[in-house]
């Protein structure tokens, strides 16, 4: 669901670049602009994102280019949502045990520095 919002969002805002979905089992790539820009697609009602299965944690290698988080309420209303770029993804990442991977938790630095994208037309 946060995919298709999120590319809705970006098809519908002028200042935002065009999104398609990327092609099936592409790793950490949920969506492409038509720039070729590679974006990854979380949400959360809880403010940490699910993992990251297929980020190597040994490694810096960049997998996408944005990541884009989506923030529910607890009534699954969309909140905001959130762009990072892959530098931020790097300063903000955390290790989520037990699954050793990856994970994101919005918290108030993260929403100083990440773009916030307000402007909903759905």
């Amino acid at each position: 669901m946060a995919e298709y919002l999120v590319i809705q969002h970006y098809k519908n805002t002028a200042s935002l670049p065009n999104l398609q979905k990327a092609p099936p089992s592409t790793k950490n790539v949920d969506a492409m602009s038509t720039e070729g820009k590679r974006y990854s697609i979380k949400s959360t009602s809880t403010g940490l994102t699910s993992v990251f299965h297929s980020v190597d944690i040994e490694s810096n290698e960049q997998q996408f280019e944005f990541l884009v988080i989506v923030k529910y309420s607890d009534f699954y209303k969309i909140e905001k949502i959130v762009e990072l770029n892959w530098n931020q993804f790097l300063k903000f990442r955390k290790i989520k045990k037990p699954e050793n991977r990856y994970a994101i938790s919005l918290n108030s630095q993260i929403l100083k520095e990440a773009t916030i994208l307000t402007n909903f037309s759905y």
